[in-house]
């Protein structure tokens, strides 16, 4: 169960944060702060996601 739970989670993070920098260049100006918060959120999302896939 966990290494679904991890890999369900790493697979959000390869795909919600280029889709947001996406909607972020082509429709939306989100303030210059936004992008490194979500990469740092997205580095400890994924690496939580690794440590529930090597348990």
């Amino acid at each position: 169960m966990r290494q679904a739970i991890g890999t369900a989670l790493q697979f959000c993070c390869l795909v919600f944060l280029p889709l947001m920098v996406i909607f972020s260049i082509n429709f939306y100006n989100f303030p210059l702060i936004v992008m490194p918060v979500s990469l740092l959120i997205t580095i400890v999302i994924f690496s939580l996601g690794q440590v529930l896939k090597s348990e």
